[in-house]
């Protein structure tokens, strides 16, 4: 570090050289203080700028120079931070960055020497004048403006905190004071580690310290922690600052909070994960729909001839029934959660929702837990998904579950209450009106009021490493909120949770169950699908609907029994992605013939992997798993209705 006078280069921090100045018309802080930024120099002793300076010609031989210059607050150039080296460098952009960052602190740690009245004085200013006296910079003309320039640093928006060699704080600026909670007066005298976090192991400290005690400048991230115990993240750099004989005399740090970009550094980044895990579930989507549709479409089909199987056959029907749409429920929940998707809420009796998963929530919490419902007859409908509040379901049981390892007892029960405006449910607000609530009660370990106040909170978990993510009941409040309701929890260690469940009532009739298959319409209809076991399925329904059908594996098979004229078909049932053709290819082919034929698709894939914009208003499209309802009901649509798009 070297200071330019009107006749010499001075050198303030002169670490391995023995002249404390040089002339200035050959100085390199001469030339370096008119840049704005890095003066390099790669051939001082041919350069004739350079060539008969002392550091050039005497036993030191300096053959490059890089420095940057440090400034007073009004532009004025007071000299540069520079390094010599005997032979050629090619600077990294590190090196770069670490020179400028050093005149940087030099500029700091100037303004905490320039006067006397200083860190301790009576300056009214939150963080105290942080000047202090030095008779050879006051020799200079600009050591007047002292108090400016310390004006400058008490203000500058980034923190600012100066220490003595044991780490006790002499100055801080405003900056400081405003990042981390504390006054002047409560800093000033305390050591560093006020703002200790904790966050960081001990090695880190000890290398932290054992690197400026050495002299060297320290960079990186550190978490502290405020006043009132919150965490931020600086970008910080400590540098150790020498006396003219090159003792250590302070510290000066200097940082920015980057917390707030670190928050969206993460946001991004779970933005990334989750657009990755869209894109892999919507590629496995297709194929695990395939099976599920089998799953589901056989047991439904099986069930229709109920009253000629034995009961304990039709009981483990209706379970792999109950599973396998379960199994499709929770795909699509995967699928919204990667993609966001918005929800579809419908009118529906909690009753029929809680009685329809009764069973499958006590195969899921096993034998040793008593699962039973006290229902109120009559409530009206709520607006809710059935696919996310059967996601509640399972995840309060699940939550139970964990609660009751020796087992235990699990109620729910349904009631209608009436809330004044401005009740509060677990921390939020709800609207004056009636509301259907589902109360689910274990005889579990209950809770203690911290455990409590955060269950709600994403990721928080008592459970050991691996065994829960936290997510559970932060999704249950989720859901909840999303649907206008809320959730509180009454609990006590010993004494159980009370989980209740607040969802508006609604004046309109509920959703009626979904009809059995029965006998739908009549004509000819020409299946395509390379899935044997689909195609198998598909064609079984629509005979027990009442359906003639053909069947095709390839669009080249299809296409062959449509245009040969042997048959006439009133619709098309094909997969929307077929081998070696699309089902889209394939329909505009068989179009270019019969071009109102109406074509019913069927797909697994997400409307963000398939292309459905060249879908004709004759078309409509069925989306995998599906029940043999749900296909009668839009083959249906389709014939009655060949105009219309769905």
């Amino acid at each position: 570090m070297s200071f330019v006078e009107e006749s010499e280069q001075v050198f303030g921090g002169r670490a391995g050289l023995t002249l404390a100045s040089t002339p200035r018309k050959t100085a390199f802080c001469a030339y370096a203080i008119c840049q704005d930024d890095l003066f390099t120099v790669f051939d001082a002793k041919n350069d004739p700028r350079f060539k008969d300076s002392p550091l050039v010609q005497d036993d030191i031989g300096v053959e490059f120079y890089a420095g940057v210059p440090f400034f007073a607050p009004d532009g004025f150039p007071l000299g540069a931070v520079g390094i010599m080296a005997h032979e050629h460098r090619d600077l990294s952009a590190g090196a770069r960055a670490f020179i400028t960052e050093m005149a940087r602190s030099v500029e700091h740690a100037l303004a905490a020497f320039l006067d006397d009245d200083a860190v301790r004085g009576p300056d009214p200013s939150p963080a105290g004048d942080m000047t202090r006296g030095d008779p050879s910079l006051r020799s200079h003309p600009q050591g007047t403006d002292s108090r400016k320039l310390a004006q400058a640093v008490d203000q500058t928006a980034d923190s600012v905190l100066i220490t003595d060699t044991r780490g006790i704080i002499e100055y801080v600026n405003r900056a400081w004071c405003e990042g981390s909670g504390y006054s002047a007066d409560e800093a000033v005298g305390n050591a560093a580690s006020l703002v200790k976090s904790g966050e960081h192991d001990k090695a880190f400290y000890q290398d932290l310290w054992s690197t400026i005690t050495s002299g060297r400048p320290w960079t990186g991230e550190l978490v502290n922690r405020r006043k009132d115990g919150s965490l931020f993240i600086e970008q910080k750099t400590i540098t150790p600052i020498r006396d003219d004989q090159g003792e250590l005399t302070h510290f000066v740090s200097t940082g920015k909070d980057i917390t707030q970009q670190r928050s969206l550094q993460a946001e991004l980044h779970q933005a990334q994960k989750m657009e990755a895990l869209g894109r892999l579930a919507g590629g496995l989507a297709h194929d695990f729909k395939n099976i599920l549709t089998v799953i589901t479409g056989s047991a439904l089909l099986a069930l229709e001839d109920a009253e000629d199987l034995p009961d304990d056959v039709v009981g483990l029907l209706s379970e792999i029934n109950a599973a396998s749409e379960a199994a499709g429920a929770l795909t699509r929940q995967l699928l919204a959660f990667g993609r966001k998707k918005v929800v579809e809420p419908q009118p529906l009796d909690l009753n029929e929702i809680v009685e329809s998963y009764e069973r499958m929530i006590g195969r899921l919490i096993g034998e040793t837990i008593r699962v039973s419902t006290d229902l109120t007859p009559d409530l009206p409908a709520v607006l809710i998904d059935e696919t996310q509040f059967a996601q509640v379901l399972l995840n309060l049981a699940v939550n139970a579950r964990d609660a009751m390892p020796a087992g235990g007892s699990l109620e729910l029960a349904t009631r209608l209450v009436e809330l004044p405006g401005g009740s509060q449910v677990g921390g939020h607000s709800l609207t004056e009106g009636p509301y259907v609530t589902l109360t689910v009660t274990d005889t579990g370990m209950g809770m203690d009021e911290a455990v409590r106040a955060r269950a709600f909170d994403p990721f928080f978990t008592t459970k050991m490493s691996g065994e829960g993510t936290g997510l559970g009941l932060s999704t249950v409040f989720g859901i909840l909120t999303q649907l206008g309701g809320s959730i509180g929890v009454e609990t006590a260690p010993g004494k159980g949770a009370r989980f209740t469940l607040y969802l508006p009532a609604q004046d309109i009739p509920a959703v009626s169950p979904k009809p059995s298959i029965g006998k739908h319409g009549e004509g000819r209809i020409l299946v395509v699908d390379d899935q044997e076991p689909v195609r198998r399925l598909i064609c079984g329904i629509l005979r027990e609907g009442g359906y003639t059908v053909s069947d095709a594996r390839t669009a080249e098979d299809a296409i062959g029994l449509v245009v040969s004229g042997n048959q006439e078909f009133d619709a098309i049932v094909a997969d929307l992605m077929l081998p070696g053709m699309t089902g889209g290819t394939m329909a505009s082919l068989m179009k270019m013939r019969f071009p109102d034929l109406p074509i019913l698709y069927v797909t697994g894939y997400d409307s963000t992997v398939v292309n459905t914009s060249n879908l004709t208003p004759s078309d409509r499209l069925l989306r995998k798993p599906f029940s043999p309802p749900d296909l009668l009901d839009a083959l249906a649509a389709l014939m009655e209705t060949p105009d219309s798009t769905s």
